[in-house]
């Protein structure tokens, strides 16, 4: 009997502990998939990927997470040269982890694309300014094989005074069209960021380095309709060069080229730490990239076109706990200033500008049972294309609000459930148009008007989301997502010049996703 009560105390005890183990188990994995919840973990998470010299404080010690999921996005209030319906698969995980002092995280994302009426833009959408591209009248159904493998280290040496980090980002991807005119485009791009920080107190710390980058795209367009090839009996399958900002030319021979890049830069960045007012972090980012397109054959290499493109970026993080939650504000300055070099008049044709402003303020505020989030954010976003063969010079300036209310319910044996309603408003601030009517043809048309009135039009949305939260094969947290964003044209400029075609009146985006946090 004695022996009997001696084994059943021991199996209870054995049995006790087996529980503990699992419940703490369950409590870390849950405390890794609540992080993303919060708005300012969150934000303070990606404004960590600027620079690897952030990442000791703004990433969490160990974060290991896989989301697979389906996005469709559709509506004609898209740009001229977007696709009027999108859907995408995607694989994505990441990781954060600490080796012996050396913080590491590292990402890797899939995306398979299907764009439905994608019309003239045979390009790869990694190179939205670029002046030298294909593109037909015809709606084309593009499918793309997207990968990216980010990675991101920092360490310490001498006594924590020098703090040393690299970053690499490596982008590769498959474009083609399944229907004539077939576009085939392949590409990569590898980007590098050297650091090397000074720290001159636990609170102070300055750091700056290189960025270097290279890659290539290659592109050719085909027919399987021979009727088709190198002729121009049937206008809407004819493949044209756009080289600038007005009418192309059409391009019935030689439908092949290869575009290099190169990209110098420098980077820099602050952190002034845990003082009265908060936490500060300053970075910059600075890219001079140089576009090389040419046409090469077994006789030789000839130049088509240049293209020198600046890139600034300035980032601003501040970020404080207040007594019963923590903020979070983020200031991002974007600048970007391309030039091409026209090799057929032998002088600079098209320019580029961009610039982009963006304000976001965060706000959590946690509980026993709930959690709040408070979001508020402005765009400040301006286009300007100049195409001096036409005379041709558009731009605008626009203004997006963005507010959002989310809160998120802790149910029992580790649930929980979250729900986020946002709204957004694009107001144009101002605008300048000025296109050649000589020169006008169907480019002019259905291109540069018809995003024109797109980007000068008045849009307003709203979304919801919703977040379902529970335990997975029990050392796993696992989570589904869903969202939902719809954006309604309010009204649009109107113009006195012959509008053929007109931005649609709406646009539906949303996504589900699984994710998993272990």
């Amino acid at each position: 009997m004695n022996k009997n009560i001696i084994l059943f105390l021991l199996l209870s005890l054995s049995f006790n502990r087996l529980l503990a183990q699992q419940d703490s188990v369950q409590k870390t994995v849950q405390q890794r998939q609540l992080f993303f919840t919060d708005s300012v973990s969150s934000a303070l998470f990606n404004f960590s990927k600027n620079s690897p010299l952030f990442i000791k404080e703004l990433v969490p010690q160990r974060i290991s997470r896989i989301s697979i999921g389906q996005q469709l996005e559709q509506g004609k209030l898209a740009n001229a040269q977007g696709s009027t319906k999108t859907n995408l698969t995607y694989l994505s995980s990441d990781g954060s982890i600490n080796l012996s002092g050396l913080k590491l995280y590292g990402a890797f994302y899939y995306h398979k694309v299907f764009e439905d009426s994608t019309r003239f833009a045979h390009q790869s959408r990694n190179n939205t300014s670029t002046p030298y591209y294909y593109g037909s009248p015809t709606n084309n159904h593009y499918e793309r094989s997207i990968y990216n493998f980010n990675t991101l280290a920092t360490k310490d040496f001498l006594g924590n005074k020098i703090s040393a980090g690299v970053g690499f980002d490596y982008h590769i991807a498959d474009h083609f069209s399944n229907n004539d005119p077939r576009g085939s485009l392949k590409e990569y791009q590898l980007d590098s960021k050297i650091s090397l920080g000074y720290n001159f107190t636990e609170k102070i710390k300055i750091g700056g380095g290189l960025n270097i980058g290279y890659g290539k795209e290659e592109v050719n367009i085909g027919y399987k309709n021979r009727a088709y090839f190198e002729s121009t009996a049937y206008p809407r399958y004819v493949n044209y060069l756009i080289n600038g900002y007005g009418e192309p030319d059409s391009k019935l021979t030689n439908r092949n080229y290869t575009n290099g890049f190169f990209r110098l830069g420098y980077n820099g960045m602050v952190k002034i730490l845990n003082t009265n007012l908060g936490s500060f972090y300053f970075n910059i980012n600075q890219v001079k990239e140089k576009q090389v397109y040419d046409y090469r054959t077994s006789s030789g290499i000839y130049d088509l076109s240049k293209y020198d493109l600046t890139k600034l970026n300035l980032d601003i993080l501040w970020t404080k706990k207040l007594s019963k939650g923590t903020i979070s504000t983020i200031v991002n300055f974007v600048n970007w200033d391309g030039a091409d070099f026209n090799t057929r008049f032998l002088a600079k044709n098209y320019v580029y500008i961009k610039n982009e402003i963006n304000l976001k303020i965060d706000y959590s505020k946690p509980g026993k049972k709930h959690l709040y989030n408070y979001t508020f954010s402005l765009n400040n976003f301006s286009e300007d294309r100049l195409d001096g063969i036409t005379g041709n010079k558009i731009d605008y300036n626009n203004i997006t609000f963005n507010g959002s209310f989310g809160f998120l319910s802790h149910l029992s044996h580790y649930k929980s459930i979250g729900i986020n309603f946002g709204t957004h408003y694009i107001l144009p601030l101002k605008d300048n148009f000025f296109v050649n009517n000589v020169t006008e043809k169907l480019f002019t048309q259905e291109v540069i008007i018809y995003d024109y009135l797109y980007n000068t039009s008045q849009r307003f949305g709203g979304s919801v989301a919703a977040d379902y939260s529970f335990p997975f094969f029990k050392f796993m947290q696992a989570s589904v997502k869903l969202n939902v964003v719809y954006t309604d044209k309010m009204n649009i400029k109107a113009l006195d010049r012959n509008i053929t075609s007109l931005p649609g009146n709406d646009r539906l985006f949303s996504n589900i996703s699984l994710n998993l946090y272990f």
